[in-house]
């Protein structure tokens, strides 16, 4: 049975295990296994179409599913499915330039 390991910042919807076991076929049964088990998760993966949201990454033993055949891609005993969420922003400090007064945010 597929393994799946769940970032820190949604261990929260799944009763804060680290790892879910979903018996699956592919890729996409074993998300779709994951959101029915822990339906909190579905809006933190899936945008109002239904799809994958842009910024969640998933990796089939350590391989991009997107460079595979994406929720196609077919599962055996024993791998592990990570989800990887995208981290953008920038630096939260204030940052100071030349004239000591001055600082951007």
């Amino acid at each position: 049975m597929p393994q799946i390991r769940i970032p820190s910042p949604l261990r929260q919807y799944t009763e804060k295990q680290s790892t879910v076991s979903v018996p699956a076929k592919t890729v996409g049964d074993a998300l779709t296994g994951l959101v029915t088990q822990h339906p909190d998760l579905k809006r933190h993966l899936y945008n109002d179409e239904g799809k994958l949201r842009a910024f969640v990454n998933v990796y089939v033993n350590d391989e991009d599913m997107r460079y595979l055949q994406k929720e196609a891609t077919l599962l055996k005993e024993g791998d592990t499915i990570s989800i990887v969420p995208s981290i953008a922003g920038g630096n939260s400090c204030p940052r100071v330039s030349g004239n000591a007064q001055e600082t951007e945010l």
